[in-house]
């Protein structure tokens, strides 16, 4: 039974490893994708306006509660610590 258990955690774990090269190759082509499209638009004279996404973070945190997202404030800062 320790035998199955371990395969079983070692199948988890290359699972695991799997889809997470997955999720970071998916990541990196959508971000190469944006910044093709950013060029493209840029090229044909449209205005790309890159936001300040902290200063926007910072003025909806402080003007609406996060619990009314579903979130609480150690929810959060776990979020933001992903980053």
């Amino acid at each position: 039974m320790a035998s199955r258990n371990a395969r079983a955690h070692i199948d988890f774990d290359v699972a695991e490893l799997t889809a997470s090269n997955s999720r970071a190759n998916a990541t990196a082509d959508i971000t190469k994708r944006e910044r093709e499209l950013v060029d493209e638009f840029k090229k044909k004279g449209l205005t790309i306006i890159d936001p300040d996404k902290k200063s926007f973070q910072d003025a909806i945190v402080k003007s609406v509660p996060l619990e009314s997202m579903g979130y609480t404030k150690a929810d959060w800062e776990k979020v933001q610590a992903v980053k």
